[in-house]
């Protein structure tokens, strides 16, 4: 967890490794990624029907960001499951 630690510590770290997960997913979610200049990024993650999710990155937020990526993750992993079955 050390090296996801210093790999989530600024938004282009966080940036970089969001656009992994585009590339990733391609083509089973949509995956927008918002960067604002106040060095905070907002990530829509699009299934397929209704079903959509939210997660922020930003300074003014408590939750540790590699928190909030895993959540991310779990999300992308929990509905890529739903897809297969």
């Amino acid at each position: 967890m050390k090296n996801k630690n210093k790999k989530l510590s600024s938004p282009k770290s966080v940036l970089k490794l969001l656009q992994q997960l585009q590339v990733k997913y391609f083509g089973k979610f949509a995956i927008e990624i918002m960067a604002y200049t106040t060095d905070s990024i907002t990530v829509y993650i699009f299934t397929n029907g209704s079903k959509y999710g939210i997660f922020e990155f930003a300074s003014y937020i408590s939750e540790p960001w590699d928190s909030i990526y895993q959540r991310v993750l779990d999300y992308l992993n929990e509905n890529d499951n739903e897809e297969q079955e």
